[in-house]
């Protein structure tokens, strides 16, 4: 009964379905193409000037050095100090709101990993590790590591 199932979800194309679940999961698929083409607006924008804030930055980092596939962490950590620029820049940098805890320690898990490559601008990291203390709650401000980096 059960290879039975099986092969008719086979000939039904519901494997194809499973798998892009499976590999969406674990990082370890092709990039969702809608998401790929928002990371490249962004870093366009980016490299023309315009601002980004703490959530782009995550978004960022998430494209292009996390998972199990990492798209293109060497070119990110290469452009990381506009990509400071930007968030040093960024909208409401007067007015900003606190970051979720998860979020602000995602970021300083990220941060504190390309601190620790050869070819990154640490005056870039430093600079988005400020602009990430001075977004992170207090209740946490103790768990970030990036704080060191300062």
């Amino acid at each position: 009964l059960m290879v039975a199932t099986l092969g008719i979800l086979y000939w039904k194309g519901w494997h194809h379905v499973i798998l892009h679940n499976i590999q969406e999961i674990t990082g370890i698929g092709p990039t969702n193409p809608a998401v790929a083409k928002q990371m490249e607006t962004t870093m366009s924008n980016i490299r023309d000037g315009r601002s980004i804030d703490l959530n782009d930055l995550l978004g960022q980092l998430r494209y292009n050095c996390g998972g199990w596939i990492r798209n293109n962490c060497d070119a990110f950590a290469k452009e990381l100090p506009a990509v400071a620029t930007a968030v040093e820049n960024g909208p409401g940098t007067w007015d900003r709101k606190k970051l979720k805890p998860q979020t602000a320690l995602e970021i300083d898990r990220f941060l504190v990993d390309l601190s620790q490559r050869s070819e990154v601008s640490m005056a870039a990291v430093k600079t988005l590790a400020r602009e990430l203390m001075d977004s992170t709650p207090l209740d946490i401000k103790s768990d970030m590591k990036v704080a060191t980096l300062l």
